[in-house]
């Protein structure tokens, strides 16, 4: 399911919101699949959190995402910059890539 709403954001062009460890974040995707590891996840750029803070492991940048960890996922109505300059196709964490930037 966390799949399926991914990749309808990525296609769309729209942020998702993610819920991971109580944090609720503000995310760019730019890669959805299966990882080396046999989980479903995402590659994404953490634009901020759900109070905009921008601290520690919070702070903006990239993240590796397993839908495994995941508690919730919402597509935003907020348009997406991606990709973003630093990504790069074809990540190596993943053995199938569901669709990408």
């Amino acid at each position: 399911m966390y799949v399926n709403v991914a990749c309808k954001a990525l296609a769309e062009g729209h942020r998702l919101a993610v819920e991971c460890d109580g944090t609720r974040q503000v995310v760019e995707v730019h890669a959805v699949g299966l990882s080396i590891s046999g989980n479903e996840a995402l590659l994404g750029y953490i634009v901020r959190n759900e109070k905009g803070m921008i601290t520690g492991t919070d702070a903006p940048g990239w993240r590796f995402l397993t839908f495994d960890k995941v508690e919730k996922i919402d597509e935003l109505d907020e348009l997406s910059l991606a990709p973003r300059r630093e990504f790069h196709r074809d990540d190596a964490r993943f053995v199938r890539i569901y669709r990408q930037m």
